[in-house]
């Protein structure tokens, strides 16, 4: 792998990463789902999930009426490219400010880290693990 390729697989990778977070807050599952490999699997809070039950999952939460009305994503604050150039690691804290149905809003936090993978040129998720943490009540 050229270095210049070698380094452009973070700035590929951020992109793709803003672009997921953007898709979750406009609640386009689409969108959000097409950052995943067919072959994903993604752990909310200890709970495993494969590709198609995070459609379930996902229909289920746009579906339900609760949704976010604010997301803080940042960039991630730690990244980590395997030696072939073909894998990153990332991991980060984001925040979210939750709507329920009935109306109640509830700050949330969360840690998550991701593996990125190239196929093809293409760069997915091929695994998220997602916790959510208590917020800093600042």
């Amino acid at each position: 792998m050229s270095e210049a390729a070698l380094h452009s697989a973070p700035a590929e990778v951020l992109v793709n990463h803003r672009q997921r977070g953007d898709a979750y807050a406009s609640r386009d599952l689409e969108a959000y789902l097409s950052s995943y490999w067919d072959d994903a699997h993604v752990v909310i809070d200890g709970a495993s999930y494969d590709i198609a039950a995070l459609r379930s999952a996902m229909v289920s939460f746009f579906e339900s009426g609760d949704g976010s009305v604010l997301i803080d994503l940042p960039e991630p604050t730690y990244i980590n490219i395997g030696p072939s150039g073909d894998a990153v690691v990332t991991s980060f804290t984001w925040r979210e400010r939750l709507r329920t149905r009935e109306g109640t809003e509830q700050d949330l936090e969360y840690s998550e880290s991701d593996v990125w993978i190239r196929r093809n040129g293409q760069w997915r998720l091929v695994l998220a693990h997602l916790n959510c943490v208590q917020p800093d009540n600042d």
